[in-house]
């Protein structure tokens, strides 16, 4: 186990973490001596749900010390996903509070100092607003060592589907890094008052109760979570899915124009391959569970690009003898769909294939700038 401190966190080692990294089940993101740990899109999209990827939804250890800084909710699944309709506890939920639309703020401590990540990167624009809002108005908090806090963060940086009146950061839970207790309501509220945070509300009622009720919300609200001492289960609104169905419908034109263009067809080059594909670049947050439909999409574009690739690669084989430009015009003008692809490689460049790709699933339409 990492953790020196007690065994009850459960925490893979090094080697099993960095084994599902090798095999794209978790992705890891490093902050000097610190790495922090989170299941991939290629994990949600295969089911690779297990006791190591269920962990790593943002848990943060200290390579050199081989302690858990941070140790956030295990991932926890809608109602109905995965199985999550039976095996219940035969009894009304704990409690359950409302959930928000923002991002999943992780605290954590670096040289002494309390900082915030997302569950993917310490660098995200959510991070970021995370740090300000704390810094603004949470600063003086006394925050014990062995607390990792964990909220929504509700900012312009969140591109959320729920449009909210003001910013700030609401306590969702707080569990014990060493231990892993999961602190219950009643000692959140007591810590909230102390630290000067809204704390989400709690909803009365069974489970068909809630169920009921999130059939009956509108897209104002994001839904419950129910809770059974440290299980959670997601409801979701379903008027809030059905927005948010209705926003990745339109990933095929309107959002494939803004988004595939920039982050598929022109990838910046400082940024890793799998961050290219991450969902953070969407106009807004697109539910975990419509995240599978996109990366089938993106899967779609890999293989529409080594068709293209491989057809361009035969035709020019066919011409790539030719010493002389305007011969080789002749033989292909008007005979090629790859005419400027071929000139570009006669100049010695390397064509861009991902345009091709581009205008011919999307009909011609302008590449963003």
């Amino acid at each position: 186990m990492i953790s020196a401190v007690t065994p009850a966190t459960n925490v893979p080692s090094f080697d099993v973490l960095d084994a599902y990294v090798a095999r794209k089940l978790l992705s890891r993101s490093d902050q000097g001596r610190l790495s922090l740990y989170n299941y991939t899109d290629q994990c949600a999209f295969d089911g690779a749900w297990d006791s190591v990827t269920r962990r790593c939804r943002g848990l943060i250890l200290d390579r050199d010390t081989r302690e858990v800084v941070a140790l956030p909710f295990d991932k926890f699944f809608n109602y109905g996903e995965h199985g999550v309709t039976h095996d219940l506890p035969d009894r009304p939920p704990d409690v359950t509070t409302v959930k928000y639309d923002g991002s999943l703020g992780i605290c954590y401590r670096l040289d002494g100092k309390l900082r915030w990540a997302t569950r993917g990167s310490f660098y995200s624009t959510q991070a970021a607003a995370a740090e300000r809002l704390w810094a603004q108005r949470h600063s003086q908090a006394v925050v014990p060592d062995n607390f990792t806090l964990l909220v929504e963060i509700i900012a312009a940086e969140s591109k959320n589907i729920v449009q909210y009146d003001t910013e700030k950061l609401v306590l969702l839970g707080v569990r014990d890094r060493f231990t892993g207790a999961d602190l219950s309501y009643d000692d959140l509220q007591t810590w909230a008052d102390r630290w000067g945070m809204p704390l989400t509300e709690r909803i009365t009622g069974g489970l068909q109760e809630l169920i009921d009720h999130v059939a009956q919300m509108d897209a104002s609200e994001e839904g419950f979570v129910a809770r059974w001492g440290d299980y959670r289960v997601k409801l979701k609104s379903s008027q809030y899915l059905r927005l948010a169905r209705v926003i990745q419908g339109l990933t095929e034109r309107r959002v494939a124009e803004y988004w595939f263009a920039r982050k598929w067809t022109s990838p910046p080059a400082d940024v890793p391959a799998a961050e290219q594909r991450r969902l953070s670049g969407m106009p807004v947050d697109i539910p975990e569970e419509f995240a599978i439909d996109l990366i089938r999409q993106l899967r779609d574009l890999d293989a529409e690009l080594q068709k293209v690739e491989a057809e361009f690669e035969a035709e020019w084989a066919a011409v790539a003898g030719e010493k002389e430009r305007k011969v080789l015009v002749a033989k292909i003008q008007s005979k090629t769909q790859y005419f400027s692809h071929i000139m570009s490689r006669f100049s010695g460049k390397k064509p861009d294939m991902r345009d091709k790709v581009f205008t011919g699933r999307f009909g011609g339409h302008p590449r963003p700038v």
